[in-house]
C-alpha cells in the first residue's frame, strides 16, 4: 500500500491517477480530457500521490463547471483564468472554506504554468493561511476513535494504529538528522521502527472507519500531547525537537478557546 505523500514510479502514477472516476462529469466528457490531464499532472510536480491526485480532481472540477455552463471541455479551456474564476465563485455560493479555495486557486495557477511551460513561484501565504492548511484539532482528534482501548500496540486493526501513534512519539523524542535541523520546518517522520505492514494494516483499518489516517497527522498528534505537557515551551521544544512548524501547529487549537479562557486552557497559552 502506497502512503500518500511517498514518492513513487511515474508509471505506478500514471496507472493509479488512470483509475480515477471523478464525480460530476460524464465519462464521455472526461475520457478524452483524462490523458493530457494526466500528462500535465505528472508534470506539475514530484510523483507523489497526494499532490497528483488532488491535482487531477482539481482538473475534474473545472471540467465539471464548464459542463454546466456549456463551454467547450479542453485542457485550455479548463485552465483559462475564466474557468477558475467560475469554479472559484460556485464554491464561494455554497460555503467551502477560505482556506480551501485559496488552496485550489494556488493549486490551479501551479497547473497553469506548468501548462504554458513557464517558471511558477508559489505566492506567499496570507497571515492565517499558513495555519489553516496545518492538520486541525478536529481532524486530529479521529485518531482518538481509532485507537483500542487498551492502548495497547498491534500489528492489526486498532493495534496497528496505536502501534503507528507509538512509532510517531518515539520518533518526537530522537535527535532529527542534519537536514531537519537545517530547514527548521521539518518534523521527524512517524516511522521510526516502525514495520510497513503495520503501517498498512492501520491505514486500512482507518479507512475502514472513514478516517483519513496520514503520517503527517499522526505526527500532528504527537505534537498535540506535548503541548499538553506542563513545562515551560522552551523545554519541550529542545526535548522534543519542536520547529517552527511544530509551534505553528499549536496555534491551531487557538480558535477553539472560548472568549473568555478557564483555567484548565493555562498549558495551551504558557508559551
Amino acid at each position: 500500500m502506497t502512503a500518500a505523500n511517498t514518492l513513487m514510479e511515474p508509471t505506478e502514477l500514471r496507472d493509479t491517477l488512470k483509475q480515477y472516476v471523478p464525480a460530476g462529469v460524464e465519462a464521455r466528457v472526461w475520457s478524452p480530457l483524462q490523458g493530457p490531464a494526466i500528462d500535465l499532472v505528472l508534470a506539475a510536480g514530484p510523483p507523489r500521490w497526494e499532490r497528483a491526485g488532488k491535482d487531477l480532481q482539481l482538473i475534474a472540477d473545472l471540467a465539471s463547471y464548464l459542463s454546466r455552463t456549456g463551454a467547450q471541455i479542453t485542457l485550455d479551456a479548463a485552465l483559462a483564468d475564466t474557468a477558475l474564476t467560475g469554479l472559484d465563485g460556485q464554491q464561494a455560493v455554497a460555503g467551502r472554506a477560505p482556506g480551501t479555495r485559496t488552496n485550489k486557486r494556488a493549486r490551479f495557477h501551479r497547473l497553469q504554468a506548468a501548462y504554458r511551460g513557464v517558471p511558477w513561484r508559489k505566492p506567499r501565504r496570507d497571515d492565517g493561511q499558513r495555519i489553516e492548511s496545518l492538520p486541525q484539532p478536529g481532524d486530529v482528534a479521529q485518531i482518538v476513535s481509532l485507537l483500542p482501548a487498551d492502548r495497547a500496540g498491534g500489528r492489526l486493526g486498532a493495534g496497528a494504529v496505536q502501534s503507528a501513534l507509538d512509532a510517531a512519539r518515539r520518533a518526537r523524542v530522537k535527535a532529527p538528522d542534519a537536514e531537519t535541523v537545517a530547514d527548521g520546518s521539518q518534523t521527524p517522520h512517524a516511522d521510526h521502527e516502525l514495520d510497513p505492514k503495520v503501517w498498512a494494516a492501520a491505514r486500512s483499518y482507518a479507512r475502514a472507519n472513514n478516517v483519513a489516517l496520514t503520517k503527517r497527522l499522526l505526527d500532528a498528534r504527537a505534537v498535540f500531547e506535548v503541548f499538553e505537557r506542563p513545562e515551560p515551551v522552551a523545554v519541550l521544544a529542545s526535548r522534543f525537537h519542536l520547529t517552527r512548524r511544530d509551534l505553528e501547529l499549536g496555534l491551531t487549537q487557538l480558535a477553539m478557546l472560548p472568549v473568555e479562557p478557564a483555567p484548565e486552557h493555562a498549558a495551551l497559552l504558557r508559551g
